[in-house]
């Protein structure tokens, strides 16, 4: 008998992480990753001090802000770099840092977008 198993479709990139794939490959069908985007991460912190304090050690390589979360209690650290060449290899070293750094102050690391 013949297995109904489907297998998982071929990705362009292979970060580790199935959602940056994908972004990946819409921006590479955007125009292409030879253009300078704006580049924003999340990241959720329970409280306020914990958005503060992660905020304060990106303050030297990213525009910050934090916010109230607008789904539910926390608070959301929104980091942005513009005119940025995004890699598959800086999507991944970034996932890693910015995961790491919100798991030092209790929070999670949230994704990115990107736009020109």
């Amino acid at each position: 008998m013949r297995s109904l198993r489907r297998s998982a479709p071929v990705r362009m990139f292979s970060t580790g992480n199935v959602d940056d794939d994908a972004r990946l490959e819409v921006l590479a069908e955007d125009g292409g990753l030879s253009q300078p985007h704006h580049w924003s991460h999340f990241l959720w912190f329970p409280t306020q001090e914990a958005a503060s304090s992660a905020g304060e050690r990106l303050d030297a390589r990213f525009h910050t802000r934090q916010v109230e979360s607008p789904t539910g209690p926390g608070w959301v650290v929104q980091a942005l770099r513009d005119d940025v060449l995004i890699t598959p290899d800086d999507v991944g070293r970034t996932r890693v840092e910015l995961s790491e750094l919100a798991l030092l102050f209790g929070g999670r690391y949230d994704g990115w977008q990107a736009w020109r």
